[in-house]
């Protein structure tokens, strides 16, 4: 994993993952279904948290994109908000997008609710 962006939430003790990029080649696998068509299967973007008391890994999500959130992107920016228990994620280019000058945009997710 690389050109993944990860945040602390002080108040809750645990260390939110989100993000990679990956290689051109690694990008899409390609499968040959019985009519010999390419399909292509996107990596989804995944999301992690550490608890840093139990020292273990919990994933929260198989792919944020399906469930609201970004697609799968990098050199993003992520800060939480505290106080209201929210971690903001802003930026970063999206891994299967082809064009140079397109970004992400500004995603929330609720850390108490546990919702993107």
């Amino acid at each position: 994993r690389s050109c993944h962006r990860m945040v602390l939430d002080r108040t809750k003790n645990k260390i939110y993952v989100l993000g990679r990029y990956i290689e051109k080649q690694d990008q899409c696998d390609v499968e040959t279904n019985d009519d010999d068509e390419d399909r292509n299967l996107i990596k989804p973007n995944d999301f992690f948290v550490f608890d840093l008391n139990s020292c273990t890994w919990k994933k929260l999500s198989d792919d944020v994109g399906a469930d609201g959130g970004p697609p799968l992107l990098y050199d993003h920016a992520l800060c939480v908000d505290e106080k209201y228990q929210v971690l903001y994620c802003y930026g970063g280019k999206p891994v299967l997008t082809p064009g140079p000058d397109e970004y992400a945009g500004f995603y929330s997710y609720d850390i108490m609710r546990d919702k993107s």
